[in-house]
């Protein structure tokens, strides 16, 4: 019989509640992925998100043009003769579908309760 008052078990109980609403937030965050990339994009949204996503990345602070291009890219590869930029379509399809193209690494505002630990930073 274990006490659940017991500090290693409360413990462990804390952490895995906290990888339970992480992977929660993860599954809805995909759900809305899926749905976003069920919906096609007008060639005028396109157009619109693409001259837009052009000017953030030709103009202002350089921190924030790294941040559009982290929203987008996940690898450039450099050779000799050629440059390859991988990213993931359904990410792109749905902001051009949305008309809105956010940087990474925003606060995520739809996770609740996101101090789930409980810890010193109280």
């Amino acid at each position: 019989m274990l006490d659940p008052t017991e500090s290693v078990l409360k413990e462990q109980l804390n952490a895995l509640k906290l990888r339970k609403a992480e992977a929660t937030a993860e599954l809805e965050r995909c759900k809305l992925l899926a749905q976003a990339a069920m919906v096609q994009p007008t060639p005028e949204k396109i157009a619109r998100f693409a001259d837009g996503l052009r000017q953030r990345l030709t103009e202002g602070e350089v921190p924030l043009r790294k941040a559009y291009l982290r929203a987008f890219v996940d690898l450039i590869v450099v050779e000799d003769n050629q440059i390859i930029i991988q990213g993931r379509k359904d990410v792109l399809v749905s902001a051009a579908a949305k008309g809105k193209v956010s940087p990474a690494g925003a606060v995520l505002t739809f996770v609740p309760k996101w101090r789930a630990r409980q810890d010193s930073n109280l």
